[in-house]
C-alpha cells in the first residue's frame, strides 16, 4: 500500500472513530469518493480482524496515566436482604473493606497503566477478603446499579492532574456509559433507580447521574458507571473502554441529545470499533477486542450471585488452592501477579471461570512482629470519611488499648487522651502540630478523637499523622517501620502515665469542643 493510501485510511478510521461510522456504508462523502468501495471495504474487514488466541497484556499501551478502580456490591442473606458490610467486621480503607456508609463493599484496586493489571488486583483483593474473614463466603454477593435505596458503583480513577481536557474526557466517559446501556450490557431500569432514588449523594447531586465525578490527589473519579464488578469479562470491558476514551477523547463523539436515538446495535457497532480501532496500538484493547470477537459482549449478573464468576466458592470443586494463613498486615491495595494477569486472560478468552491461584501476599509489608496488631482492626470507619485510610499504616502494641475514633466535624480537629499529658507535654506534640486552638487533651483516656470532616484534605490529615506519630508521644508505629523492641524502647523513653488524671492544658478559645 502506497503512504497517500495508508494516509487517507488513517485519516477515515480517524473519522470514523469520532463520528460513530461503523461500516463501509456509513462513510459519507467526500470520504467515500477518495477511495474505492472495495479497498474501504477490506480496510473495515481489517480492522475489526481479532486475534485467534490469548495475548500479553505488556509495554504497548496508549494511556500514559494510571487507572485505579472502587467497585461496589452488597452482600445478600438467604432471604435475598442485605447483609451491612461493616456487620463482617469490614473497614473502609483495606483493598477489600467497607463503604463509608458501612452497608456496601468496597473493593479497592492497585493502580496502573494496564486495564488487565487493575482487573489482577480487584480479583486477588476479592480473594483475600474470603481469608481475612471468610464468613463473607457465605452470603451471596450482588453487584448491579440499585439495591435497597442504595445506588451501586463503578467508580473509576485516573491519574489525570491536568484539566485542560477534562471536560470533553468526561463527555466521552458519559457517551461510552450511554452506549454500555443502550447495548443491554449494564440494567436500565436500576440504572434509573440509581440516579433517582439511591441515598448518599452530595446535596443538590444524584448519585449516578451523568458528569458525576469527583477531584482527587491523583485526579479524579468517574462515577456515573455503576458496579460493573459482575464478573470479570464486564469489568474488564468497561475499564478498558474507559481508559481509551480518556486517553484520546478528541477522537471520541461528545455525548449529545440525538444519541438517545441509538439502537441496541448501533450503540454495540461503537463500542466494538472503539476496541478494533485501539487493538494495534494497545495490549489491553488488543485482548478486549479478542475476547469480544470470540464470547461477545459482556453482560450485567441481572442481580445473582457474583461469586462464582470470579472462581471464588464457598469449597472449590476441583480441589481447593494451597491453604494460607491470614497475614497480620491488612493491604490497602492487593498488586497483582503475572499469574493472576495471564489466568483472567485466558480465562475471559475461553469463556470459564478463573481457577483459584495458591496465594501469596504481595503487600509489603505484609507481616507484624509478634505482639503488634493493626490499628485498623479495631477501628469503627462506619461514617467516619478518611479515618480508615488515616489509621491504615499505624499499629500498636497488645498491651496499650489506645484506639482512634470519628468526632464528627466540630471545631477541634484532635482530641487526645488526658493519660497522656505528660508525654504529649515532653515530646512538643501541641507546639509541632502548630493547631493553635483546634487541638486539646482533655479527651477520654486511651482514644484519639479525629476530625473527619469532608473538609479537611486528605493531604492534611496524612501530614498531621506523621507528626503525631513521630513526636513519640503515644506507642503508636508505621507498620513498615515497627520493630520487635519498639515497644520496651517507647516504655523506657519516659514514665507510663498514669491512668487518668494528669496536666490538662486546653487550647481554646471558649467555642466549646466537639
Amino acid at each position: 500500500m502506497s503512504v497517500e493510501l495508508q494516509k487517507l485510511r488513517g485519516e477515515i478510521m480517524r473519522e470514523s472513530l469520532a463520528h460513530g461510522w461503523t461500516h463501509p456504508g456509513d462513510v459519507p462523502a467526500p470520504w467515500n469518493t477518495m477511495v474505492d468501495a472495495q479497498r474501504l471495504r477490506r480496510w473495515f474487514d481489517r480492522l475489526y480482524e481479532a486475534p485467534s488466541e490469548p495475548t500479553p497484556v505488556g509495554p504497548r499501551l496508549v494511556n500514559h496515566f494510571k487507572l485505579g478502580a472502587d467497585p461496589e456490591f452488597v452482600f445478600m442473606d438467604a432471604g435475598c436482604t442485605r447483609y451491612d458490610a461493616h456487620n463482617l467486621n469490614l473497614k473502609a480503607g483495606p483493598a477489600f473493606g467497607a463503604d463509608n456508609n458501612g452497608r456496601l463493599v468496597e473493593l479497592r484496586a492497585h493502580p496502573s497503566r494496564s486495564a488487565l493489571s487493575v482487573l489482577a488486583s480487584l480479583w486477588l483483593a476479592m480473594r483475600w477478603m474470603e481469608v481475612f474473614e471468610p464468613k463473607t463466603l457465605q452470603f451471596g454477593w450482588r453487584s448491579g446499579a440499585y439495591f435497597e435505596n442504595d445506588g451501586l458503583g463503578g467508580h473509576i480513577h485516573f491519574g489525570r492532574k491536568r484539566r485542560k481536557l477534562f471536560e470533553r474526557e468526561v463527555s466521552s466517559l458519559d457517551r461510552i456509559t450511554h452506549l454500555a446501556f443502550t447495548a443491554g450490557i449494564f440494567d436500565r431500569e436500576e440504572g434509573r433507580l440509581r440516579v433517582r432514588q439511591s441515598q448518599g449523594a452530595p446535596h443538590g447531586h444524584k448519585y449516578g447521574e451523568l458528569s458525576d465525578t469527583r477531584s482527587q490527589p491523583h485526579g479524579y473519579e468517574y462515577r456515573t458507571l455503576p458496579s460493573w464488578i459482575d464478573n470479570p469479562w464486564l469489568a474488564y470491558f468497561a475499564l478498558v473502554v474507559s481508559k481509551l476514551v480518556v486517553a484520546f477523547p478528541e477522537l471520541v463523539a461528545p455525548l449529545v441529545a440525538a444519541d438517545a436515538s441509538i439502537g441496541t446495535e448501533q450503540a454495540r457497532s461503537q463500542l466494538r470499533f472503539i476496541l478494533a480501532y485501539y487493538a494495534p496500538t494497545d495490549d489491553d484493547a488488543r485482548l478486549a477486542h479478542a475476547i469480544l470477537a470470540r464470547q461477545g459482549f459482556p453482560r450485567h449478573a441481572n442481580g445473582m450471585d457474583i461469586k462464582g464468576s470470579w472462581g471464588i466458592f464457598p469449597s472449590v470443586p476441583f480441589g481447593k488452592a494451597n491453604e494460607v494463613s491470614r497475614p497480620s498486615i491488612f493491604p490497602s491495595t492487593v498488586p497483582p501477579t503475572p499469574a493472576a494477569e495471564r489466568e483472567l486472560a485466558e480465562a475471559m478468552f475461553l469463556g470459564r471461570v478463573p481457577e483459584a491461584l495458591p496465594l501469596e501476599p504481595t503487600w509489603l509489608p505484609s507481616k507484624l512482629p509478634p505482639g503488634y496488631v493493626p490499628l485498623i482492626a479495631q477501628t469503627v470507619t462506619k461514617v467516619a470519611p478518611g479515618l480508615g485510610e488515616f489509621v491504615m499504616p499505624l499499629c500498636r502494641h497488645k498491651d496499650v488499648n489506645l484506639s482512634f475514633r470519628s468526632a464528627g466535624n466540630g471545631r477541634l480537629l484532635f482530641r487526645f487522651p488526658n493519660n497522656y499529658a505528660n508525654w504529649i507535654v515532653n515530646s512538643r506534640l501541641m507546639e509541632k502540630l502548630g493547631l493553635e486552638d483546634a487541638v486539646d487533651y482533655q479527651g477520654d483516656p486511651d482514644i484519639i478523637w479525629v476530625n473527619t470532616s469532608k473538609d479537611i484534605s486528605p493531604t492534611l490529615l496524612e501530614r498531621w499523622r506523621d507528626i503525631i506519630v513521630d513526636s513519640g508521644a503515644f506507642p503508636l508505629w508505621r507498620t513498615n517501620e515497627v520493630r520487635p523492641e519498639s515497644f520496651s524502647d517507647w516504655n523506657n523513653r519516659f514514665n507510663r502515665p498514669a491512668k487518668a488524671g494528669g496536666a490538662k492544658i486546653i487550647l481554646t478559645n471558649g467555642k466549646g469542643g466537639f
